[in-house]
């Protein structure tokens, strides 16, 4: 099986929404919006390769943040990896790389949820002798992360896509299984389960009380203390077919029941409302639309009375935006990913983060990588405190398609009373690390905005790479150097930047 091929048979029924919807290296710069600044990170996978996506995943706690790559080969053709960072000494870092211990050719190992030691990872494995598909848990010890158990649905049923969608909060686990067919042809499931010790038991197998076929009950879950939210996005109902919908279930003793479903007043066909986040105060309920239609996407806010209280939208908001794609819900904040933004570009991607202040949720600031570009489908975010991460799954790394990148974005505080702290002088920076094979980050800091020029020369002054060719605004900056397609030796990095020049020495060994 060729390699996009085996990644179109991991990812068929993903890309069916998203066409239905929408037919290590760093770079450090600063985003602000009216009252924030953010420091952006750029993540690159050091080994990365076309069509691996990183980013197609992403997670993040703490000091750790989790990137997934459904593409890569190791255990075959688009098997799939996991990338943990680390930030240490106020950099992230590459930790470490995850994989599936029995790993096969399609499995997809990619998506990610995250909480305290514990990650959860889904692949499109075997499971009791059935490719139902299967979620591995690995568990922190120190700085290194290892597989502990790999769990799968009771029943096995082949091509359920479970975990599809993961919930991870404490000793709970929310899986989604949007092609369950038990029940009925692509009607959905979600199953509970609970740590006990290092196992982790099946509680209970979640269905609509109303189930019907083709609901993709499960395509997104979001599981909070006793309380379960599970979206339905082909859901036909009072507001029309396709309008979508979001189940809430309540654990009492041992016992979950469904406890309302949520139907958005003012919803329409073709919504797809059924991509969910949920905390203790708020349930949302995001609507992206069909492309079918032309209107932009919108999300459903609801109040822990279960009242609908507001209809969410992106200010700049145009047609097939696939604004509520997905959500990422943490301390009154709020990222609705736009998977059909274009501001940089056809499918360049957009996140959103809202603020619910004086009892509404409103518009804050607009993540865009700094870098991005048409095709990059950015936007696939998560949160820990006040710091994002968004991934962009098919954005170009160098010269490599569909590679994939992450960003990270870390507040800096702003007012009238103090600034951001920025270079006084042009600066090089030795690379690291140094020697390397294949890659290695080259960093540089400027003053002002001004034309920067990174090159490579080989021992002999032979111009052999271009890393910077362009204008940039004051700040630090780094970025990667492959090297793979290099010979071992002695090679230069010059930076110019205006008339200021530096030169750096790095050493290559293979």
């Amino acid at each position: 099986m060729r390699k996009n091929e085996a990644m179109k048979t991991w990812n068929a029924h993903q890309w069916q929404l998203y066409q239905r919807l929408l037919c290590v290296g760093t770079l450090c710069v600063l985003s602000s919006a009216a009252s924030q600044t953010y420091r952006e990170t750029k993540l690159v996978a050091h080994d990365g390769a076309e069509l691996d996506q990183f980013g197609a995943s992403v997670a993040i706690v703490g000091e750790w943040a989790a990137v997934g790559a459904p593409g890569r080969d190791e255990r075959g053709e688009s098997s799939g990896a996991v990338y943990m960072f680390r930030k240490s000494n106020g950099r992230w870092r590459y930790s470490q790389k995850l994989f599936a211990s029995d790993g096969a050719a399609g499995d997809g190992f990619a998506t990610a949820s995250m909480d305290g030691e514990y990650l959860a990872v889904r692949g499109h494995s075997h499971y009791n002798g059935v490719r139902s598909g299967a979620v591995y848990i690995f568990k922190r010890m120190d700085t290194t992360w290892i597989q502990m158990r790999k769990i799968g649905p009771k029943p096995a049923v082949r091509d359920a896509f479970f975990g599809g969608s993961i919930s991870l909060k404490g000793e709970y686990l929310l899986i989604g299984a949007y092609l369950d067919r038990e029940a009925g042809v692509q009607t959905g499931a979600a199953y509970v389960f609970r740590r006990n010790g290092e196992d982790w038991v099946q509680q209970v197998r979640l269905l609509a009380s109303d189930r019907n076929g083709r609901q993709w009950f499960g395509y997104t879950v979001s599981l909070l203390d006793s309380l379960a939210l599970i979206g339905a996005p082909y859901d036909s109902n009072r507001n029309g077919e396709f309008a979508g919908a979001a189940y809430l279930f309540e654990k009492s003793g041992s016992v979950w029941r469904e406890k309302a479903k949520l139907i958005a007043t003012g919803g329409r066909p073709e919504d797809l409302a059924g991509c969910v986040a949920m905390d203790a105060e708020h349930l949302l309920v995001g609507a992206p639309s069909s492309i079918l239609v032309s209107r932009p996407g919108v999300a459903y806010a609801f109040g822990p009375s279960l009242e609908q209280k507001q209809t969410i939208s992106a200010r700049d908001g145009v047609d097939h935006n696939a604004f509520g794609v997905r959500l990422a819900l943490r301390s009154h904040r709020l990222i609705v990913r736009a998977s059909g933004d274009t501001a940089q570009g056809v499918g360049s991607g957009a996140a959103y983060l809202f603020a619910f202040e004086d009892s509404v949720w409103k518009q804050i600031h607009k993540f865009q990588a700094s870098d991005g570009a048409a095709g990059a489908s950015y936007g696939e975010s998560a949160m820990s405190d006040s710091t994002v991460i968004i991934g962009a799954l098919n954005a170009r790394v160098g010269g490599v398609r569909f590679a994939g990148a992450a960003y990270i974005y870390e507040p800096l505080v702003v007012d009238v009373h103090e600034s951001v702290s920025l270079p006084s002088t042009v600066q090089l920076f030795q690379n690291y690390p140094n020697p390397f094979n294949p890659t290695t980050e080259i960093r540089w800091q400027i003053p002002n905005s001004r034309w920067v020029s990174l090159k490579i020369y080989d021992l002999l002054g032979r111009e052999v790479a271009v890393l910077v060719n362009e204008v940039k605004p004051a700040g630090t900056y780094s970025v990667s150097f492959d090297a793979r397609e290099f010979p071992s030796g002695t090679y230069f990095y010059r930076l110019m930047a205006g008339l200021a020049h530096q030169t750096g020495r790095m050493t290559l060994i293979k």
